[in-house]
């Protein structure tokens, strides 16, 4: 979301408890809300990311109860910022213990370099989103706008999966 206006991070730092400020290592202010329990990213440019919400109902509180920590302290917001989502996580436990080797060499589309990261990296054709998949069945999904994509990619490897046995 953008709130349209240009942004003293050192000085909300000062100002807000929750939030923390280093702009040696990263240049957004870091807001961590524990009700609900969300945390945004801010940016000098008055562009905002919100991550950790589990729904959107709950980013929407989390935006409300930013917008009114940072008019406390005397930021103008002139109107009210849309929401927008751009990236839906997902984790899901198959239940069962993978052979990423067996499917590295039987699947289209994926990644698998064990030496650099312990799980494989599926990217379902024609799609934006990755898929890690874990010996321990346990997958990542991220890249989707919803969550209900997640149920088709699922369904669409397990397919796959099931074809190897």
């Amino acid at each position: 979301m953008d709130l349209k206006t240009d942004l003293d991070l050192e000085k909300l730092a000062s100002l807000i408890q929750e939030a923390e400020y280093d702009q040696d290592r990263f240049p957004a202010l870091i807001v961590k809300l524990k009700n609900p329990k969300v945390s945004f990213l801010v940016f000098r440019n008055g562009k905002v990311n919100c991550t950790g919400a589990k729904s959107v109902e709950m980013a929407k509180r989390g935006v409300e109860a930013l917008i009114e920590k940072l008019g406390s302290v005397g930021v103008k917001i002139r109107t009210k910022p849309k929401l927008v989502v751009t990236n839906v996580v997902a984790t899901v436990d198959l239940g069962v213990t993978l052979n990423l080797d067996e499917i590295a060499l039987n699947v289209e589309n994926v990644e698998y370099e064990p030496e650099q990261f312990p799980g494989l990296v599926y990217k379902p054709f024609g799609s934006r989103v990755s898929v890690l998949v874990f010996g321990t069945g346990k997958l990542v999904l991220a890249g989707m706008k919803q969550a209900k994509d997640a149920d088709e990619i699922v369904d669409g490897l397990m397919s796959k999966l099931s074809d190897l046995g």
